[in-house]
């Protein structure tokens, strides 16, 4: 949805035109990208968690200490959701139009140059 809504924001933006488009495209990536990833990674993780399979957590074999294993599985699980929370859309808009604006006065003083 994040991404969905930045990337709306950014094509209809008045600043952003068929030039500098790849510009924006560049601003928008530097931002979501990594929290794409990051989204990714925690996906993986969860998946792993959830089914008894992540290395270092609990993975079914009886230990005598199951309870605090799972214990700790649960917090990291829940770390790992709430994560998915933070940044919002807006911040993140908010930082693709401060990336784009510098680009695009960066290219400004190229120009003049």
């Amino acid at each position: 949805m994040k991404d969905a809504f930045v990337l709306g924001r950014l094509l209809a933006y008045s600043l952003t035109t068929l030039d500098n488009v790849s510009a924006g495209l560049r601003a928008y990536q530097d931002v979501r990208l990594p929290a794409a990833q990051s989204v990714a990674r925690n996906s993986k993780d969860l998946g792993r968690m959830y089914q008894f399979d992540a290395p270092g957590y609990y993975d079914g074999t009886d230990r005598g200490n199951e309870r605090k294993e799972l214990e700790i599985l649960q917090e990291r699980i829940i770390s790992h959701i709430e994560s998915y929370g933070e940044g919002s859309a807006i911040a993140e808009w908010q930082q693709v139009e401060s990336n784009l604006r510098g680009s695009l006065r960066n290219d400004c003083k190229n120009d003049v140059l």
